[in-house]
């Protein structure tokens, strides 16, 4: 991802996290009936609010779509390259890490942005129903699905995802 600065956090770090970093955008992807609010000094449409769980069930009527994350793609087209984002969600470990090796992965290879991603948020163990939708959307045939199998899977997580 071709921006000035990016940071990835959990949802109580998120202020912390803006500051830090001065953003001029934030991601939030929390499950449905939690928000944050938007910081005064942010632009409303600066801050995407994304509603879904953090299960790599594709059944589960609240897990993430490709449509959830076709926005989310849309949204980050708008961001400057000067620009300088937070991406969260409740822990800051599967669903914002998944997001983040996505938008990442438009601008260099999957490997070199799941190196990347360890780098940024050492915990990172992304969510495998989101990096599949990522994969779909940005026409890489499994290759950042096989990324991602190199990273660490969340606790919940099934070991038959693919």
């Amino acid at each position: 991802m071709r921006v000035a600065a990016l940071s990835i956090c959990a949802m109580h770090d998120v202020h912390e996290a803006m500051d830090q970093i001065a953003a001029t955008h934030l991601l939030s992807m929390l499950d449905h009936g939690t928000r944050v609010e938007t910081p005064d000094h942010l632009h409303p449409r600066h801050h995407l609010h994304m509603h879904f769980s953090d299960t790599d069930d594709p059944s589960d009527p609240t897990a993430p779509t490709i449509d959830h994350i076709r926005e989310i793609n849309s949204w980050a087209n708008d961001v400057p390259e000067d620009g300088r984002i937070v991406i969260h969600c409740y822990m800051g470990i599967s669903r914002s890490t998944a997001v983040a090796l996505g938008l990442m992965s438009r601008h260099m290879a999957p490997e070199d942005a799941a190196d990347r991603l360890l780098k940024i948020r050492p915990q990172a163990a992304p969510n495998r129903l989101i990096v599949a939708h990522w994969d779909e959307i940005l026409g890489m045939d499994g290759t950042l699905k096989a990324a991602a199998d190199t990273l660490p899977l969340p606790f919940w997580a099934t070991e038959d995802w693919n």
